[in-house]
């Protein structure tokens, strides 16, 4: 919007800045829901 000239502008965030961005926000971790095998999908998600 910025680059379009505009200079009143706000940036509107759920929880945290980049909350609600796209898939491929930094910092995303996202839960194994591919994964076959729910203990498998439980196990990747312990280091977290």
């Amino acid at each position: 919007m910025t680059r379009l000239g505009w200079s009143d502008v706000a940036l509107v965030e759920a929880n945290e800045l980049t909350s609600g961005s796209t898939w491929h926000a930094g910092g995303l971790c996202t839960q194994s829901w591919w994964l076959s095998s729910p203990t498998t999908a439980a196990t990747s998600r312990k280091p977290f």
